[in-house]
């Protein structure tokens, strides 16, 4: 191996680890979320059934919390490999159309992404430009969380980077075994 190679590895392996760290504390965000939600609705509901006083708001900042609780974990799921796989089906078909189906998925989901990122990023100006608020007894803005929903398919096309290099750099390493 070549000392660019070594470079160039050692490059890739410091960027997916920052990644790894990265994704990691969006997760943390992510589960900071869902404790939020959980909290909202308990305390909503606990005011509504017993001290007949809702939580003002409750439903719309639930609603806005789904957006970094799904949106920001979902990079260290793909970073991680922990997203479902058809092993059964991949277990019966040839190297060759794994590693198609493994690239095809990642090239696709780098795209499809990158798409609704930069949508996200379009919608986000608009929600700031415009002051848009939640509809309902609170009102609050919701470009915030709009940006959560762009920061999470932008990183998760980044994690998608990620796997392609690696499943490339795989393919590479199997070829020179041969």
């Amino acid at each position: 191996m070549s000392e660019k190679q070594s470079g160039s590895r050692t490059t890739f392996a410091v960027v997916e680890a920052s990644m790894n760290k990265i994704a990691w504390g969006f997760s943390i965000a992510s589960t900071v979320a869902l404790a939020a939600i959980m909290f909202i609705a308990v305390i909503d509901i606990v005011g509504t059934k017993f001290l007949r006083h809702a939580f003002p708001g409750a439903p719309e900042f639930i609603q806005s919390l789904n957006a970094p609780l799904v949106f920001l974990a979902v990079a260290f799921v793909q970073l991680d490999r922990g997203h479902t796989r058809i092993e059964l089906l991949q277990q019966r078909m040839p190297r060759a159309v794994k590693c198609g189906i493994r690239l095809t998925g990642n090239i696709l989901g780098i795209i499809i992404c990158f798409v609704f990122g930069w949508r996200g990023f379009v919608y986000m100006q608009e929600c700031m430009l415009a002051h848009k608020t939640a509809g309902g007894a609170v009102k609050f803005q919701i470009w915030p969380f709009v940006a959560t929903l762009m920061i999470g398919y932008f990183f998760l096309a980044l994690a998608f980077v990620i796997s392609l290099i690696k499943e490339v750099g795989s393919m590479a390493c199997q070829n020179e075994n041969r």
